[in-house]
């Protein structure tokens, strides 16, 4: 909970307005017709829930066939496994 309170109020107006100085700075003003950039700090390592509630969630989203293992895998880091890009029919 502190890294979430510290991102909302002490970051996100600093990160905003930083995502709001580099569009002006280094993005074209009128893109080609089809073409969309976007510029955003990656603050997910600041929300990161702890391993607990992480492994909950991926058990949930594995159970209702919104993830993969796999997909759970990767984003611990860990190697895929054999049969693990399989989704649940749950639903």
């Amino acid at each position: 909970e502190a890294s979430r309170a510290f991102l909302t109020i002490t970051m996100r107006p600093w990160l905003a307005n930083f995502e709001q100085q580099i569009k002006a700075a280094l993005l074209m003003t009128s893109p080609k017709r089809g073409m969309r950039y976007q510029v955003e700090f990656d603050t997910a390592d600041l929300l990161r829930a702890n391993p607990k509630e992480r492994f909950q969630s991926y058990e949930t989203a594995i159970k209702s066939g919104v993830m993969s293992p796999n997909e759970a895998r990767e984003r611990e880091g860990l190697s895929p496994r054999e049969g693990g890009d399989e989704f649940s029919q749950a639903w």
